[in-house]
């Protein structure tokens, strides 16, 4: 199967694999190539694929955090379309890499919805000021 996995601006990778694992709203499922085609919603989390050239008989996945989004898979296609997603083989170096881009993403929220607060305020008081 070949794998795309898409964020907003770019094409993060896209790779033939032989086997798929991700958690849906649902629960987490695999996909395989001879599976029926597929569409559900990701749940933010790990998503692993192994690729062909891993047929050893200690097969080690590689792993993908990603936000939530949409997975489709179509005959031979697995798409995978998320905010954000970052790759690694190892879970500890990946869990560094996350915790750094959420706390990123967590002061860009923070900033924009104090943002937005002030603007709310700026607005409500000269909705005011007009009825007197």
């Amino acid at each position: 199967m070949l794998l795309r996995i898409m964020v907003p601006d770019a094409v993060v990778l896209e790779r033939e694999i032989v086997k798929l694992t991700a958690e849906s709203c649902g629960g987490s499922f695999c996909l395989m190539p001879r599976h029926s085609d597929f569409v559900t919603v990701l749940s933010a989390g790990l998503l692993s694929y192994t690729t062909p050239s891993d047929k050893t008989e200690q097969q080690l996945p590689v792993y993908v955090a990603v936000s939530s989004g949409i997975l489709v898979k179509h005959q031979e296609e697995v798409m995978v379309s998320v905010h954000e997603a970052v790759t690694g083989r190892e879970l500890g170096e990946l869990e560094k890499l996350i915790q750094e881009r959420f706390e990123v993403a967590d002061e860009r929220t923070r900033l924009a919805r104090s943002a937005v607060a002030r603007l709310e305020s700026d607005f409500l008081r000269r909705l005011s000021s007009l009825e007197e």
